[in-house]
């Protein structure tokens, strides 16, 4: 099997070479690059494709967490393991779907364990994942999957409609489709629906396409350019 790509990110020189070394003694694994800034990564991970990023929070000319929104919202997002030496911003790089999130000085045994599981996540495939995650204030949200009643285009974020409420989180429609194609299908331009929650396609009052769905006191519009897949959605099920 294919070693998986490691991309180092940090803006100081003994930490790379730091992480160089450990990640040079597990089984499996390479190093791809290494960059000293978020703008390096940005490019790196376009060039390389790594499949795990070690990604430092605090450098000059962007921060960690911006990075890693940054690869989620581009749906081309590698495994992201931040390695940092404060604490306190564990809340959003979980809220962006970050697997692990090690303090410095980093132990050999955790970033083993880390580069692990990030082996598993990229052997099972990105569809893997059953929920999702968001910032709200100071708490961290998970959403499942089974959940997840309506997904919306909120400018460059998504609101998700589920039976709690409605949260935001970073990731756009297109990675959400593309992610988990046979869980929603898209509806409109701005929306996608839980195929197994659509209860109801019918005409409102004004001759427009809507859907009904489970415990969603919404019933978004279905375009005309979606409406026929739509169907054949619904009579395939």
């Amino acid at each position: 099997m294919e070693d998986l790509k490691v991309h180092i990110v940090d803006d100081e020189p003994l930490a790379r070479q730091r992480l160089e070394k450990l990640v040079s003694r597990q089984p499996g694994f390479r190093v791809s690059g290494t960059s000293a800034s978020a703008s390096q990564a940005l490019a790196a991970c376009a060039s390389e494709s790594p499949d795990v990023l070690l990604l430092d929070v605090h450098m000059p000319g962007g921060d960690g967490v911006s990075l890693a929104r940054d690869l989620a919202r581009a749906g081309r997002s590698p495994a992201v393991i931040f390695t940092t030496a404060h604490e306190d911003h564990a809340v959003d790089a979980f809220a962006v779907r970050a697997l692990d999130y090690l303090i410095k000085p980093i132990r050999p045994e955790r970033l083993a364990e880390s580069l692990e599981r990030a082996r598993n996540q990229t052997q099972a495939g990105e569809s893997s994942r059953d929920h999702l995650t968001a910032r709200v204030g100071d708490r961290l949200v998970v959403i499942p999957l089974d959940d997840i009643r309506l997904l919306l285009a909120e400018d460059k974020y998504t609101s998700v409609h589920y039976p709690g409420g409605v949260v935001v989180v970073e990731e756009s429609l297109v990675y959400l489709e593309e992610a988990h194609p046979d869980r929603f299908i898209r509806i409109h331009r701005n929306a996608l629906v839980p195929r197994a929650h659509v209860r109801e396609l019918f005409r409102d009052g004004e001759g427009r396409a809507c859907v009904r769905i489970d415990a969603c006191s919404i019933e978004p519009e279905v375009s005309r350019r979606n409406l026929a897949a739509l169907k054949r959605a619904l009579t395939g099920r």
